[in-house]
């Protein structure tokens, strides 16, 4: 076969192969799609639920320990693992768990806006600087058996090609709340700069009475130090083990603010900028300063 012949069946193979990831793209959103529509339909809310979403390590579990020492005595003995207390939505309705209880329930999901189940519970949206996001969501696919660098996972992030898609929308759409659920807005870099007031806000709406002699319990077993601690109770890894530095090696990693300065170079910094630009809604979502005040005024709502 000539040069010609062989560049020309190569340029064929790579037609191919694009096609052959657009449809295999094409079909995970479609079972994707199914997946959300069969929450939609086995789950109801109950005016008593709490339901905790965000887009990934942007704070979830450290509501769901929040809610725990709120509504338990606090101890980790008398629990496997914090999500047997405030499950994956997804996994419990698998577990048949929607039939089992009764009154208030407490779970937490990653679904987008448009997926989530809607109704009259009381909803706890975590939010977190997009850039950190970016820089601990990494970290967490190390741990799982993602082997490129942090530049790859970055241009994969900015693109949504990544699990629960794209943080810019994730995040537009929750603040936009078109169906006007009742959302509480918790701000990662709040907590870090004040868990207290945060605390009281998350009991205040969600009905929990809290007793002042409880506080400093709470606070204590809220804290990065006890939830490292604790960490093997609240750790989702998977079946993946791979070699990474043992400082890495955590689910609670670090919990605080700023990573993202370690890790962009100056084009990376630019295209966060410039997509977030595109999305008036989250001017918030980086200015850490405001962010420490809980100002989540930058969306329409």
């Amino acid at each position: 076969m000539s040069d010609a012949g062989r560049t020309a069946v190569a340029k064929g193979i790579d037609v191919a192969l694009a096609g052959m990831h657009k449809l295999i793209k094409l079909q995970v959103s479609a079972g994707e799609r199914l997946k959300a529509q069969r929450v939609k339909l086995s789950y109801h809310t109950r005016p008593e639920d709490i339901i905790i979403a965000s887009y990934p390590k942007s704070g979830t579990t450290w509501v769901q320990m929040i809610l725990l020492q709120l509504l338990t005595d606090g101890s980790m003995d008398g629990i496997s693992h914090l999500n047997t207390f405030a499950p994956y939505l997804e996994d419990a309705l698998r577990a048949g768990w929607r039939t089992r209880q009764t009154g208030g329930r407490i779970i937490k999901t990653h679904a987008s806006y448009r997926d989530v189940p809607k109704g009259c519970g009381h909803y706890i949206y975590a939010l977190r600087d997009g850039r950190d996001v970016i820089v601990s969501y990494f970290h967490h696919h190390r741990r799982n058996g993602y082997v490129k660098a942090f530049p790859e996972f970055f241009e994969q992030f900015m693109k949504g090609s990544v699990a629960f898609g794209n943080w810019f929308d994730h995040v537009a759409r929750w603040r936009e709340n078109s169906r006007d659920l009742s959302i509480l807005y918790v701000a990662f870099e709040k907590m870090t700069a004040d868990l207290e007031p945060v605390v009281r806000e998350i009991a205040a709406f969600c009905d929990i009475p809290i007793r002042e002699a409880d506080m400093p319990r709470i606070l204590r077993n809220c804290s990065f130090d006890f939830m490292r601690a604790n960490e093997a109770k609240l750790d989702i890894r998977s079946h993946w083990r791979v070699q990474i530095p043992p400082e890495d090696d955590h689910f609670i990693r670090k919990g605080r603010n700023g990573q993202w300065v370690e890790c962009f170079d100056q084009a990376m910094l630019g295209a966060f900028d410039a997509r977030l630009g595109r999305s008036p809604g989250l001017r918030y979502a980086v200015r850490e300063p405001a962010l420490a005040r809980g100002d989540l005024t930058g969306g329409d709502r």
